[in-house]
């Protein structure tokens, strides 16, 4: 990994010790992996962009709410973190769902559409997922997905020893608990129910279906499909946190979609 010294005048542009997104990864995750890297405390890299005069983007895990945060092209710079970073914007974009979600809506104004804002959503974590890579997957941030995708255990929101997860702490060390320093690739690992295992695949593959295919049209038709009475004038509003599970209790598939739709 490419290390930049004090004396070399990088150091003003970039960190010491640089990361890369990993697939999949979520920005939340990549920001605590250049914490660990650089042997720094649990939000750092954070507390460190947020007061840069450039000012990269805003909180993306409300500290006293943890309202869960989407990141937006109109609510954040990620050119300057790419700098500090020393990786292409483009990388970064990928750690987030703002590209899907533009083009779903087909706007940038998206601080109030696609994935809900939920003041009690809880921040969760996959074990095995920090065990293997230190990843924080960006499922993470969808609202229904409880379930690793990957490893098909349970996401876990509580340590061990029963205080919830914190994405970020300054007094404790990256991917650590705040209150026991166990590390979150020691947590429990549970096996959901068959029912809630089937459920949760076909959560995701909704939501990955609009995320790969995603068009104010489809975005219409498929709310059409689920509420055929509904107005189309109110069709804008729709939240695919609110659709998303509305198409799976309703029995409705994404083959479904296309026999009508394709």
């Amino acid at each position: 990994m490419p290390t930049i010294y004090i004396s070399d005048p990088e150091w003003q542009e970039t960190f010491p010790h640089w990361v890369a997104p990993l697939q999949d990864e979520w920005l939340a995750g990549l920001l605590l992996r250049c914490d660990e890297v650089n042997d720094w405390g649990s939000g750092k890299t954070l507390t460190h962009i947020r007061h840069s005069p450039r000012k990269p983007f805003i909180d993306i895990w409300h500290e006293k709410t943890h309202q869960r945060f989407v990141v937006v092209p109109n609510s954040l710079n990620l050119d300057s973190l790419a700098q500090l970073l020393a990786t292409p914007t483009s990388s970064l974009l990928r750690t987030t769902y703002s590209v899907e979600l533009t083009h779903l809506y087909n706007s940038e104004n998206l601080s109030s559409r696609g994935l809900l804002p939920d003041p009690y959503f809880p921040f969760r974590v996959c074990p095995a997922c920090l065990a293997q890579d230190r990843l924080l997957r960006r499922t993470l941030a969808l609202k229904h997905i409880s379930v690793c995708p990957q490893h098909q255990i349970n996401l876990v929101e509580k340590c061990a020893c029963g205080v919830p997860l914190k994405l970020f702490n300054q007094h404790a060390r990256p991917f650590t608990c705040h209150a026991c320093s166990l590390d979150w690739a020691d947590l429990p690992r549970y096996k959901p129910h068959h029912e809630v295992l089937v459920r949760k695949q076909k959560l995701l593959i909704w939501y990955e279906f609009f995320f790969s295919n995603g068009t104010p049209e489809m975005l219409r038709n498929a709310l059409n499909l689920a509420l055929p009475r509904r107005s189309n004038s109110s069709w804008e509003m729709v939240e695919l946190d609110l659709l998303v599970p509305l198409l799976v209790d309703l029995g409705i598939s994404p083959s479904d979609f296309m026999k009508v739709y394709g």
